[in-house]
């Protein structure tokens, strides 16, 4: 592994080959350092999980008895927050409570989908909550008007400007081909520098990512491994290649505070896995109990195994007139296996407390593991308020990420124009809690009838989009509530009988269904980027 130098503190317009070295074997090293912790929590929601509890003893005792036993809980607490996230659309306006400027709003959501925005999501929401981080690189393209790429975070590392945190100054993106060649692009402002490591076996599955500090150090060359890709295989006109966004056209999702979902879930997880093989060796104890006999002979013939079905064979002891003395025979008795449901209710409670996961996701009741009822209406929404919250700030942080993507998709879009998007846009997220549509939708009428809130109050609380209220506020001004109605009845007929979703998104604007039949219980979640 290099020895990692400083990184430059401002970076040039264009880089000459020495701080070209300098700056990509910090960035290289750095990202190198982070794999094995961050693989470790990918091999953890995957159910690879460190069997602890699998000492050399347990394996002598029990040896394939309980061939690397896992119980996985890392998924389903991951999965409960990444489920419920979602973008509705991304809203762009000139000045605050303007309409939304449905032109741009419907040319990115196009070019998105695209782009396969499902697959996207998927994999930036699930990188960023395990690993803690992942990104989205965009690039003009012919076809598609923009290119939109999920970078999962083993592959890309982000370097801000230390003088304003929310600017970028340069990033990498390091993968390797299926042909074993190791590659590396940095992206700077003005300038995309890319570089590779030829293969050093035909192999393709002879050398691992994480190996790449000991490829480079087996290769000759000034750039310690790293050679400038040739124009003629990358297809660019020149190297380092013109930047034309001139800002780093990299978009980074982090967690809370950098730190992956799964930090203090991996000890838990252990802890669960011991427990539950714990649990079955006593059951396994409970259908064939341990017998013992109680003599004054030392160690029997085969040793003081601790296995059902084994008999402990001990020879008797005689008095001084030559008889037998009296062996005490019997078993053990099982350990109460509820100790151990304890135990594993108590760690699956700390788990639900400590990642804010509904306890309904661990156990079929509200209350912990407790007798009860199975939460449902009401009570169900209270028990989901704190992660709710949670993916509130998700939201938050998230959605001017959102926004920076969309402009970087406007200027790919119309690059050599002088077309602008408005100054203020907006993400509609989808609403977390529409499962529970039908409370919601009771919630918004009490808000007009009881309350006197106008039409727009209970859209929002039942999660129709900014687009949607748009287009609501548009027929109920022209066909009243009755025309409204049926424009929703005559839509949803539309879509069942043939219509794609995904087109109906773009081509009808306000009704927004990027998933599904009928209209998307969309969203009460919204964030502003100026």
């Amino acid at each position: 592994m290099p020895d990692k130098i400083k990184t430059p503190e401002e970076i040039p317009g264009k880089l000459n080959l020495e701080q070209l070295l300098a700056l990509i074997k910090y960035e290289d090293a750095e990202l190198t350092d982070e794999l094995p912790t961050m693989d470790s929590y990918r091999d953890y929601y995957e159910g690879d999980q460190d069997l602890t509890y699998a000492t050399e003893e347990f394996r002598r005792a029990y040896g394939d008895t309980f061939p690397e036993f896992r119980t996985n809980w890392c998924e389903v607490i991951i999965d409960a927050t990444e489920e419920r996230i979602g973008i509705d659309r991304i809203i762009f306006r000139d000045k605050e409570g303007d309409e939304p400027d449905l032109d741009s709003t419907n040319e990115i959501w196009k070019i998105l989908h695209d782009n396969d925005l499902p697959e996207i999501e998927n994999v930036i929401y699930n990188s960023a909550l395990v690993e803690s981080r992942s990104a989205v690189i965009v690039w003009p393209d012919e076809e598609l008007g923009a290119r939109v790429d999920a970078q999962k975070a083993q592959n890309i590392r982000v370097s801000y400007d230390p003088d304003d945190y929310r600017k970028i100054s340069h990033a990498i993106k390091r993968w390797a081909t299926p042909a074993g060649e190791f590659r590396l692009t940095l992206y700077t402002p003005e300038y995309i520098y890319k570089f590779y490591i030829p293969p050093t076996s035909t192999d393709p599955n002879s050398v691992a990512l994480d190996d790449i500090g000991e490829v480079r150090e087996n290769t000759s060359g000034e750039s310690e491994g790293w050679i400038p890709r040739p124009t003629s295989e990358t297809g660019d006109d020149e190297w380092p290649l013109t930047n034309p966004f001139g800002e780093v056209p990299v978009v980074e999702f982090a967690a809370k505070s950098n730190i992956s979902e799964l930090k203090n879930v991996v000890p838990l997880q252990d802890a669960l896995n011991k427990t539950m093989v714990n649990m079955l060796v006593a059951g396994d104890f409970a259908g064939t109990k341990q017998a013992f006999v109680v003599s004054s002979n030392s160690e029997p013939d085969g040793g003081w195994k601790r296995r059902p079905g084994i008999v402990w064979h001990l020879t008797p002891e005689v008095d001084i007139d030559g008889r037998p003395l009296p062996t005490q025979v019997g078993t053990i008795d099982e350990t109460d296996p509820d100790v151990f449901i304890a135990i594993i209710e108590t760690l699956l409670q700390h788990a639900s407390q400590q990642t804010k996961t509904p306890t309904y996701y661990f156990f079929q009741t509200s209350s912990g593991g407790q007798r009860g009822d199975a939460p449902s209406g009401d009570s169900l929404r209270v028990t989901e308020t704190s992660l709710v919250k949670k993916i509130g700030k998700y939201q938050e942080n998230w959605g001017s990420s959102w926004v920076k993507i969309a402009r970087l998709i406007w200027k790919a879009r119309n690059i050599g124009s002088s077309g602008e998007l408005p100054d203020i846009g907006q993400v509609s997220w989808r609403n977390p809690q529409s499962h529970f549509l039908g409370l919601l939708l009771e919630e918004g009428r009490r808000m007009v009838q009881d309350l006197y809130l106008p039409p727009e109050y209970a859209w929002r609380h039942i999660g129709l989009s900014e687009v949607e209220i748009a287009e609501a506020k548009k027929k109920l001004e022209e066909d009243g509530p009755i025309g409204l109605a049926m424009s929703r009845f005559n839509t949803n007929v539309n879509i069942e009988e043939g219509e794609s979703s995904s087109e109906k998104s773009v081509t009808t604007a306000g009704v927004s269904r990027s998933q599904g039949k009928g209209m998307k219980q969309g969203t009460n979640a919204e964030t502003t980027n100026r």
